[in-house]
């Protein structure tokens, strides 16, 4: 075999790797995108459609994939589930908190994966991770917020049951508001 047989014979070998090597990549992204809606179908039920049509637009409007968009509405709608909130409220919410971490993402140069994981921590009443973001938010600041918009009238009453996504949504609320005035300024 001539030099140029093997080097003809070594370059088809390894255009023959990369082919496969993108055919399993295509096909783990796949298998990626059907488990999101999977689990968006699951959480949402009949508001599935309105999440899907949704994630078709994050890559241009928010710059995250379809499937990013999928999983981080279905991880925020999992969690108001077990708060109680219907499907219909939740996927309205869901893709609201999933925009408010783009918009806080491109506000502070920073990854959206993590805003989205500091969202999730303020859920659990964990603050410090959104403090990178909202240096001024911790558990009595929200506490506060709730009492003042009458959602409980103790801090006990304040974080049972919807209660407690009632003071996030306080607390989302001013961090929207702060960063609105900070893009004005």
């Amino acid at each position: 075999m001539g030099t140029m047989a093997k080097w003809g014979a070594a370059a088809a070998a390894a255009g023959a790797t990369a082919a496969v090597a993108f055919g399993v990549k295509a096909v783990m992204a796949a298998s990626d995108m059907n488990e999101a809606l999977s689990k968006s179908n699951a959480v949402f039920g009949e508001s599935a459609k309105v999440i899907d049509d949704w994630s078709k637009t994050t890559a241009s409007s928010i710059g995250i994939s379809r499937t990013e968009a999928l999983n981080a509405a279905g991880g925020f709608g999992n969690m108001f589930d077990q708060l109680g909130i219907g499907a219909k409220q939740s996927a309205k919410m869901s893709t609201g908190m999933v925009q408010l971490a783009a918009d806080f993402a491109s506000f502070h140069n920073a990854d959206i994966t993590q805003v989205l994981d500091a969202q999730s921590a303020a859920f659990r009443g964990e603050y410090d991770s959104l403090q990178r973001f909202l240096p001024l938010i911790n558990a009595a600041s929200v506490e506060h917020k709730a009492l003042e918009m009458k959602i409980g009238k103790t801090a006990i009453t304040a974080a049972v049951g919807t209660e407690e996504w009632k003071k996030q949504k306080a607390a989302m609320k001013a961090a929207k508001a702060e960063i609105t005035a900070t893009d004005k300024a």
